[in-house]
């Protein structure tokens, strides 16, 4: 996140994953941070981390976990950050998810389906299925 970014001017990172079940949300947020940073998640553009809307997680050298326990969608998440440092920060997330492998809501349009799983599901369904 660069430098004198205000939370009024926050940014918001898509996080793209597959359709699937999420377990939990973790974060880490790197010493030397020193409660200058801030890190939100929405789904679907509701805040969801921390639950009150408009708070933040702030921290220095800190790792927030979090069970979230849904079924989402790809493109739902985003994580929102500012900085109000002079100097850029990064922030660290893992999302611990269980694809759905294959089986995920579908829309059909003209009688051929509209959503389809990406290459990337494909080719995790391949090494597991052999």
């Amino acid at each position: 996140v660069p430098g004198k970014t205000p939370p009024a001017a926050a940014i918001t990172t898509p996080m793209p994953l597959e359709y699937g079940h999420l377990h939990a949300i973790a974060v880490q947020i790197p010493a030397g941070h020193n409660g200058l940073t801030g890190v939100r998640f929405t789904y679907q553009g509701q805040q969801i981390i921390p639950w009150s809307n408009l708070a933040w997680l702030v921290g220095s050298g800190d790792t927030f976990s979090f069970s979230w326990d849904e079924e989402i969608m790809p493109y739902g998440l985003a994580m929102i950050t500012y900085n109000t440092d002079l100097v850029a920060h990064q922030f660290f997330c893992r999302a611990d998810i269980t694809p759905s492998l294959g089986t995920h809501p579908q829309v059909e349009a003209a009688g051929q389906l509209a959503a389809t799983p990406s290459a990337a599901l494909i080719a995790r369904i391949a090494a597991l299925t052999g």
